[in-house]
């Protein structure tokens, strides 16, 4: 039996609490958990259900998000398995084409997402999809010809995505998602920037194989977290709930929307795909590029808190538009003969435009979408953007040079802020 705070009169009083593992024994401690939101929870202090909004701890949280992390190491560090396709012989458009089965695998699995989502449980189809991820990149090894590594690695995404998915649909099922969200993408910003330091120079020496060693590897390592991740989640319907019917002119500016962030995506992992090509074209070794495409992580890690830091106070359309308009001037620089020093600072400061965009942008659609039925396409149509710029700029590569990168990515952010600023001008 323990005391607990109580109310009386305007006066905080004292009196025995029945259940003293849900109630913090001390004044300080209980004003603590007011100011920390679920530290209770994250504490053990309370049990979920008495927090509505709180299904999933902490530890199922974390581990869906290193588990997701892991699957999505071949994007996070998608410019060294360019570089290991090149010395292959696989020309710029197969390198291209290769790069995009991944995402266009994951695209596929995050449509297929929102109607298997709530009917599967959850640990055996994780399970599944990191099997499918570990065997994939384990036959791809002794693998060299085209066609097979395109099918490999369209399965390879698929498995994936079906990672990505539930673990957004873990997190969007805590009390805090926006905070669970912003630890998910610094989780990857790290883990990307160890990717860069360490693999660099492994795939200097031993080429591209060394890479799905190391994507097997860690699907496997994140496989044992399994056992902390949610059996699944009630459907809606099961709970009774009902979402407004969504009128047809609103499924419309939703969808152009959601088109929008595509279109980003698509400039973004267009440059991003060929930046390690950029730079040895540019006169640098692999390992230097790789030095470099480590560094861009802290520049992309501060990308992730400045929205964070400004909120709403200039609304969402002024950080669109800067942030767009800042990554067009950074396009223009980034061609031709380059120092180390003023690639790094090109491309970094790219990333931190890149992070800065994102949460804007999510932040456009989630204000107009009522219903919270749009949202959760998000994942597909980024991956579906990041699916198309590598195999975009890979066919306009073969039929010219690394320029026709910039081209295709400035030209995709025009097209993204004329959709999205319209509707950005409104503000939540």
């Amino acid at each position: 039996m323990r005391w607990s705070r109580g109310v009386h009169m305007n006066r905080p009083d004292w009196r025995l609490d029945p259940y003293p593992s849900r109630r913090f024994p001390t004044n300080r401690l209980w004003r603590a958990s007011k100011m920390s939101g679920a530290a209770e929870v994250a504490l053990g202090h309370i049990d979920a259900g008495d927090n509505p909004t709180e299904h999933f701890g902490p530890r199922a949280v974390w581990s869906a998000i290193i588990l997701a992390t892991f699957v999505l190491m071949v994007f996070l560090i998608q410019p060294l398995l360019i570089g290991g396709l090149a010395e292959l012989g696989f020309t710029e458009t197969q390198q291209g084409l290769l790069a995009a089965a991944d995402l266009l695998g994951m695209a596929i699995a995050s449509i297929a997402g929102v109607f298997w989502v709530r009917r599967f449980p959850w640990r055996p189809t994780m399970f599944a999809g990191v099997v499918v991820v570990i065997c994939s990149n384990l036959i791809c090894i002794g693998l060299s010809d085209f066609a097979s590594l395109i099918g490999l690695r369209l399965l390879s995404g698929l498995g994936a995505g079906s990672v990505v998915v539930l673990t957004m649909s873990i997190i969007s099922r805590t009390s805090r998602p926006d905070r669970n969200i912003s630890f998910f993408i610094a989780f990857q910003i790290c883990c990307q920037a160890i990717g860069f330091l360490l693999m660099a120079s492994v795939v200097a020496s031993h080429g591209v194989r060394s890479l799905y060693y190391l994507f097997a590897a860690l699907a496997a390592l994140g496989s044992v977290l399994i056992g902390f991740i949610p059996h699944g989640a009630a459907s809606e319907a099961q709970d009774g709930l009902e979402s407004p019917v969504v009128q047809p002119v609103g499924r419309i500016v939703l969808l152009l929307i959601l088109a929008a962030i595509a279109v980003f995506f698509l400039a973004q992992s267009a440059l991003w795909a060929f930046a390690e090509r950029i730079g040895s074209a540019a006169g640098h070794s692999v390992e230097d590029v790789g030095a470099v495409l480590a560094l861009s992580s802290a520049f992309a890690f501060a990308g992730a808190l400045i929205p964070g830091w400004l909120d709403l106070r200039f609304g969402r359309a002024w950080p669109i538009l800067i942030a767009g308009s800042a990554q067009i001037v950074l396009l223009t620089l980034f061609q031709g003969e380059m120092s180390l020093t003023y690639y790094a600072i090109v491309f970094g400061l790219f990333g931190l435009f890149w992070n800065i965009g994102i949460p804007y942008q999510v932040g456009v659609l989630v204000s107009r979408d009522r219903d919270m039925r749009f949202v959760a396409l998000i994942p597909a149509f980024q991956g579906t953007g990041l699916a198309l710029g590598p195999a975009l700029a890979g066919a306009f590569i073969g039929i010219g040079s690394y320029i026709a990168v910039n081209i295709i990515a400035g030209i995709a952010l025009l097209l993204y802020m004329g959709v999205i600023l319209p509707f950005a001008r409104v503000k939540s």
